[in-house]
C-alpha cells in the first residue's frame, strides 16, 4: 500500500515540476524582444550602411525620431582606409556611410532608414529598421 502511494505521488511531483518548467520557458519566450542594439542613456548608436552616391540613391530617415529616446547626431561617408591611394578611387565604387545617434531617453524606438533617389516619388528599393532599447 505504501509503495502504491509512493508511486503516485512521484509521478504528481514530476508532473508538477515539468508543467511548472514548460510554463515558466514560454513565458520567457513570450516577453523576450529582440532589440538591434541595446545601450545606455548618453549612448551614441552608430549603424554603418553601404551606398553608391554616383546611382543617386542615398539613405534618410523613413520618418522623423518623434519618441524623443534617440536623436540624430550626424551622417558622414567613412573612408577607405584599405584603397587610400589616390589611384584607386574609382568612380561608381561603393562607400560605407555611417549615421550616428545619442540615445537621449529610457525607453524603446525603432530608427526607420530607406534607400532612394531624392527626385523620384515611388517606393524605395530598400528599407531598414533598427529596434532600439535606452536603458538608464
Amino acid at each position: 500500500m505504501k509503495r502504491k502511494y509512493l508511486v503516485i505521488f512521484s509521478i504528481v511531483f514530476v508532473g508538477g515540476i515539468i508543467l511548472c518548467w514548460s510554463c515558466k520557458s514560454n513565458k520567457k519566450s513570450m516577453n523576450t524582444e529582440k532589440f538591434d542594439f541595446i545601450v545606455q542613456k548618453g549612448d551614441t548608436i552608430e549603424i554603418e550602411l553601404e551606398t553608391n552616391p554616383s546611382t543617386g540613391y542615398e539613405w534618410s530617415l523613413a520618418d522623423s525620431l518623434s519618441s524623443g529616446v534617440v536623436s540624430f547626431l550626424e551622417k558622414k561617408t567613412v573612408k577607405d582606409t584599405v584603397n587610400s591611394d589616390e589611384s584607386e578611387k574609382i568612380v561608381g565604387k561603393p562607400q560605407k556611410i555611417k549615421w550616428s545617434f545619442k540615445a537621449m531617453e529610457q525607453g524603446a524606438t525603432v530608427i526607420p532608414l530607406k534607400y532612394s533617389r531624392a527626385w523620384e516619388e515611388s517606393d524605395s528599393t530598400r528599407k531598414e529598421s533598427y529596434k532600439i532599447k535606452v536603458t538608464e
